[in-house]
């Protein structure tokens, strides 16, 4: 039952993303938004977020 509505949860705010593209929102923010949204709902802890998905060593080893 949970799944269930996390499930229905990630894709209302998929559709709220879609909306808010299609009325010419700015689409960086759309889907900075979505993400936070999304690491929030499926209950994805921070450390995780940040460390093994943002400061990646490719990105850290970008100029």
């Amino acid at each position: 039952m949970v799944n269930t509505i996390l499930g229905i949860l990630l894709i209302v705010t998929f559709i709220g993303l879609i909306i808010y593209c299609m009325k010419g929102g700015n689409l960086l923010v759309g889907f900075l938004v979505t993400a936070i949204l999304w690491c929030i709902i499926a209950q994805v802890p921070m450390q995780t977020v940040v460390l093994k998905q943002v400061f990646v060593p490719p990105v850290l080893k970008f100029r």
